[in-house]
């Protein structure tokens, strides 16, 4: 059935919805047959959150279709009237307790009639690259809520789901790679093969199964002795124990290949790679074969000639004073070890780095110049590279100059085994001394940002800040006029002069606070240690500030409850970072029609949340992914230095948590998330 839309809210149409639809009609899923995997994980959800209703809505262009449903018939709608269509507009699950009570849904034609859903709780049907293309969704007659048990089920079925739908278009993906694979492989002259710890194939190109006389298929999943025969397999084994072990193979042997049903004995290079998994371990072996006969046959003419020993000589001398070249004069430090940490060499720029000669360095130690404190650790890593490292090994590190100052290093160590079966140790050595004393000035630097930026907001609010003390001023020098009126009357009205004097102490207490907040504000915070402090204290001091300028603008601005948590932080800091919020807010509305500002603040289970909410309906996706940049504005030139969201952005990663933007009830909103200090439990001691 097709319902059309009469006065339910409209949905928001995202500027990427093309994209999104374009990603649903690739799954080919939309108006197909039911899907029992699917089926069977819906009655699931229904079961967990104990609705009598649940479906698998997927939002089209113009439309709404549900691929699966338990408690009602699949059937179609316009997308205007969908409330599905608002959900997959949300960042998580979206959940509507009671659609009565909700001015977006209660005259909805799916609440007022038709199957009259009164709870609803949807989540999105994300695809791989993050398209929103339908939901999961149980809905109830009554009113209701998801414990965060139910909730995180939910989430999870969902997930499930769109696994389910987009299986089939991953299989169809991997097959099409599998067979360009295929192809690419029976075009290269190279025979290609992957073995598994047991020695058997796991995959076999074309051309290596050819050399045995079968198809890859006789020969995947079954073991390499029972292919190549016993007597040879006896003869790869060792090579093959040194590969699993970790060290490639690089040789040459004679080998019967079949070629046109005969035998034919064929020259081939045998290069065996060890495939490790993210920890190191050697979980497979890559075997390349090549055929060298031709070139077997051009080195024996060479030979035979007397002229390859000659070119082989020649050629290796002239590499060998190449790499000796290039090692001496190279601009990189590096430097080889014994295993017992005595040098073998090092070139100009390694010894340079520590203020040393290569020939004082000669026969030295890399401990001679490791600090005393690094000693056991320096140790440790060369007894454990050789054993639990097949790669490179990467550390900061500070060596002793032979001046006595300390030289702060990126040290890469590779380990390699040398033809005599020792181990040497390869040391690179980059000098990042100034690298981490620039990268001090730069927090200066983005000290001395904060600081402008703060004063910047001052300076906005000067005028209000100075309204806010003027007046309180005039009520104490009204006070004191009147105090002298009155004592030079007869009888002297002691009651008048206590009256004045009270307001006089009250109304300079106002300016106490005023000025408090002014020098809490504007001090330095960079090198504060944190403290806690409840998170109500902060926000008050800094609406000190910035109230009377709201109100002067005719800008209706409020807060929730503030409640009792506290927060392990720089106020100060965190005072700016709400500061600029409520600036850039102000800014934001202060031409519009009956502006308004809410600040709210929700206590989560482990973080507070601080969100300021302006009567803006939202910024462009584009705005949006800058907002947090350096120098960004989308202010006038002159009104605004494009530093204050990201040195805020500074300030609450800085403190474990996070600032962003987020479209929220249709309105602009910025949120703060920052840990609270947790309640420390008191246990009870029974007497």
């Amino acid at each position: 059935m097709t319902k059309s839309l009469k006065d339910s809210s409209l949905p928001n149409i995202s500027e990427d919805d093309d994209l999104r639809v374009r990603a649903l009609q690739q799954l080919q899923i939309l108006d197909t047959q039911p899907d029992p995997t699917i089926d069977g994980i819906l009655k699931v959800v229904s079961e967990i959150c104990g609705t009598e209703m649940a479906f698998v809505s997927l939002v089209d262009k113009d439309r709404q279709w549900l691929k699966s449903t338990v408690g009602l018939n699949r059937f179609e709608s316009s997308r205007d009237i969908a409330i599905c269509a608002h959900t997959i507009n949300e960042s998580k699950t979206f959940i509507i307790p009671d659609t009565h009570l909700d001015e977006r849904f209660k005259n909805n034609p799916f609440v007022v009639d038709g199957i009259k859903i009164r709870f609803y709780a949807g989540v999105q049907l994300r695809t791989s690259a993050g398209y929103a293309i339908g939901t999961v969704c149980a809905v109830h007659h009554e009113p209701r809520s998801l414990s965060s048990k139910q909730l995180s089920a939910l989430e999870t079925l969902a997930k499930q789901i769109m696994m389910n739908l987009e299986h089939p278009r991953l299989i169809a993906s991997m097959k099409q790679r599998e067979t360009f694979i295929q192809n690419l492989l029976s075009m290269v002259p190279d025979q290609f093969s992957y073995l598994t710890p047991d020695y058997c194939y796991q995959f076999a190109s074309p051309s290596h199964a050819k050399m045995y006389g079968r198809e890859s298929a006789e020969i995947v999943g079954r073991p390499v002795e029972a292919i190549v025969g016993p007597e040879r397999f006896a003869a790869l084994k060792p090579r093959l124990d040194e590969a699993f072990f970790g060290i490639s193979q690089d040789f040459q042997e004679t080998i019967n290949v079949q070629e046109n049903g005969e035998q034919k004995l064929t020259y081939t290079w045998i290069h065996y790679y060890p495939d490790a998994d993210e920890n190191g371990k050697i979980i497979g072996v890559y075997s390349v074969h090549r055929d060298i006969t031709q070139l077997k046959e051009i080195e024996m003419d060479a030979l035979d000639k007397g002229l390859k020993l000659e070119e082989a000589l020649h050629t290796v001398t002239r590499k060998e004073k190449l790499f000796r070249a290039i090692f001496d004069h190279s601009p990189i430090a590096t430097a080889k070890f014994t295993e017992d940490l005595h040098m073998i060499s090092c070139n100009e720029a390694y010894a340079k780095n520590l203020g040393y000669t290569r020939e004082e360095m000669s026969g030295m130690s890399l401990l001679d110049y490791t600090l005393p404190q690094d000693v056991a650790a320096t140790h440790s890593l060369a007894k454990s590279v050789p054993l639990t490292f097949t790669g490179t090994h990467r550390l900061e590190k500070q060596y002793r100059h032979k001046d006595g100052f300390l030289v702060l290093c990126l040290v890469t160590i590779k380990h390699i085994k040398v033809g005599d079966g020792k181990n040497v140790f390869l040391s690179i050595v980059e000098d990042i001394t100034d690298i981490r004393r620039k990268e001090d000035q730069l927090r200066d630097t983005q000290a001395m940002l904060m600081a402008s930026a703060k004063m910047a907001s001052l300076g906005e609010m000067a005028g209000s800040i100075a309204h806010e003390i003027n007046n309180p001023l005039a009520i104490i020098n009204f006070k004191t006029d009147m105090i002298q009126r009155v004592l030079t009357d007869a009888p002297v009205k002691v009651e008048a002069i206590e009256a004045g004097l009270l307001e006089i102490k009250k109304t300079a207490k106002r300016i106490a606070k005023i000025v408090k907040g002014l020098r809490h504000f504007s001090r330095s915070s960079e090198g504060d240690p944190m403290e806690v402090v409840p998170f109500s204290s902060i926000m008050k001091e800094t609406m000190e500030l910035c109230d009377q300028k709201f109100r002067n603008s005719g800008i209706d601005i409020s807060t929730s409850s503030l409640g009792d948590d506290s927060l392990e932080c720089r106020p100060t800091q965190i005072s700016q970072i709400i500061m600029n919020l409520l600036s850039n807010a102000f800014d934001a509305v202060s031409e519009r029609e009956e502006p308004w500002i809410r600040v709210s603040v929700v206590a989560e289970e482990s973080f507070l949340r601080i969100r300021v909410i302006d009567c803006g309906k939202g910024i462009s996706s584009a705005i949006a992914e800058r907002i947090m940049q350096p120098f960004y504005t989308t202010k006038d030139v002159g009104h605004g230095t494009g530093l204050g969201l990201s040195i805020s952005n500074t300030v609450a990663l800085s403190h474990k948590g996070r600032l962003y933007y987020e479209l929220y009830e249709g309105h602009t909103s910025f949120v703060l998330d920052l840990p609270k200090v947790q309640p420390v439990a008191v246990k009870k001691i029974s007497a």
